[in-house]
């Protein structure tokens, strides 16, 4: 019998904390690859108050506790792996390990001769993984991720994203194995070309991990097209798509849906800062982060057309970001508060209230590497309307795509699925069954395969 393939993960971001799609992605691909391979997951947290299945994972200071209770019973770490801690005074990081138990005592010594109990504290205790300090605490799991796993056995190194590629850069260097990069989103979607910069760090460490790297793993075809642009001279053979996907809905019995539909005064109590003067508002939702690369100005620019044809429409804006009070600043101007809706973050359980109460999914994207929340609305058969610059068009057909640019185009696509059933009912059901095919265990099956390519080529 063949012995299954040794995987090093290093990730960022993990459930229930997160900042977008990075850390459910990381989550699903983990708990299927972990019916493939022998998985050891490394990542980094910054609350010590927060544990989930007796793992502590990354905090994010604006989820209330209720809000990580109701979050933590739908993802469990058991499913991937045992996990045992490095202490709290001396790392941030937990250390899962697949079927081994590493002795304490040994992690302590090898983390304590490089990095000091105040460094660690003050530097992960701050209740943010980014932040402006974010370069250090990137330095920081680096030299801790080296020390911890260079004398680990495994065949492959396996990253995701930039945040993590200096510390698997290092152990290629030093172990000689295979590394593997997965990108979920790039600089240069985040702040277009400006990435390109000299002074860009984030630039130039995602160049080198997919210089260094053996297999690039874009969540895309859009993406892949973006690493052939905007970072020249990387090989176009050792890049392969491969699109996310997302675990199936909770029962809906177990979620509020009927309540809010049928008391939609109810509303204010799951997170919105105001409410529609009428329940009869038809409501068009914006998930996401509220960024350059999320396209707020051309959400905007279609408001003010759509409104124009018909002002008895709501735009719900969930979610928050460093364009938030431009956002706001600017309907407030164009007196168009009446028709907006800004909740700020939602956490996960809030999410599925939210896509059981609108009627629109409205997705303006500048440049977005896949888009895991048009998943989610298509499985609460919520139609959408999509910027062709997006890689989760390429797998769900049943949508209406426009250039990110064309607010026109966007207005007419909204206002149709607004007030025309039949066509909003018809792209619903099928973007339904669309979604009901992805699943993460194909996902985790095609990057193990590639995996096994790899190491076999490497070991020839």
């Amino acid at each position: 019998m063949q012995n299954k393939l040794k995987v090093l993960m290093l990730g960022w971001e993990f459930p229930p904390f997160l900042t977008g799609g990075l850390g459910q992605a990381c989550y699903g691909i983990a708990k299927a690859m972990s019916n493939l391979v022998d998985l050891t997951v490394i990542i980094p947290r910054s609350e010590p108050a927060f544990v989930l299945e007796n793992v502590n994972i990354i905090g994010l200071s604006s989820l209330t506790e209720e809000d990580i209770q109701t979050e933590r019973l739908k993802y469990s770490l058991k499913e991937i792996t045992e996990v045992i801690f490095v202490a709290t005074d001396l790392s941030p990081y937990p250390i899962p390990v697949m079927k081994t138990v590493v002795h304490l005592e040994d992690i302590q010594e090898t983390v304590a001769e490089t990095i000091s109990t105040k460094e660690v504290k003050e530097l992960y205790n701050s209740g943010s993984n980014y932040g402006e300090n974010i370069m250090q605490k990137v330095d920081t799991f680096t030299d801790l991720v080296v020390q911890i796993a260079e004398k680990r056995d495994f065949d492959i190194i396996y990253a995701h994203d930039w945040l993590t590629f200096p510390a698997a850069i290092q152990l290629k260097r030093i172990t000689g194995k295979p590394l593997a990069v997965h990108v979920h989103s790039l600089e240069t979607d985040r702040i277009g070309m400006w990435a390109r910069s000299p002074q860009n760090k984030v630039y130039h460490i995602e160049y080198d991990g997919m210089t260094m790297a053996d297999l690039i793993i874009p969540v895309s075809f859009f993406t892949k097209a973006q690493i052939l642009e905007h970072y020249p001279f990387i090989p176009a053979d050792k890049i392969f798509p491969i699109h996310n996907a997302i675990d199936p809905l909770p029962e809906r019995e177990n979620t509020p849906n009927q309540v809010l539909k049928k008391e939609p005064e109810k509303l204010k109590e799951y997170g919105y800062t105001l409410k529609p003067d009428s329940p009869e508002k038809k409501m068009v939702l914006f998930l996401g982060r509220i960024t350059y690369q999320k396209g707020p100005e051309f959400l905007l620019e279609t408001a003010e057309k759509l409104l124009k044809k018909d002002k008895e429409i709501v735009f719900v804006i969930a979610g928050a970001g460093d364009q938030q009070n431009w956002l706001m600043t600017e309907v407030t101007k164009k007196k168009l508060g009446e028709n907006f809706i800004f909740t700020g973050f939602l956490s996960k359980a809030r999410v599925h209230e939210l896509l059981e109460r609108v009627d629109v999914y409205f997705m303006p994207s500048v440049s977005e590497p896949f888009g895991l929340s048009a998943l989610e609305a298509a499985q609460h058969e919520i139609p959408a309307v999509l910027s062709k610059q997006s890689g989760v068009s390429e797998i769900l057909h049943s949508v209406l795509v426009a250039d990110c640019w064309d607010a026109n185009k966007f207005a007419n696509y909204l206002y149709a699925l607004l007030h025309y059933e039949g066509i909003r009912e018809l792209l619903a059901e099928a973007s339904k069954r669309e979604v009901d095919r992805l699943t993460w265990d194909n996902t985790a099956a095609q990057i193990v395969s590639l995996f096994e390519k790899q190491v076999a080529t490497q070991s020839d």
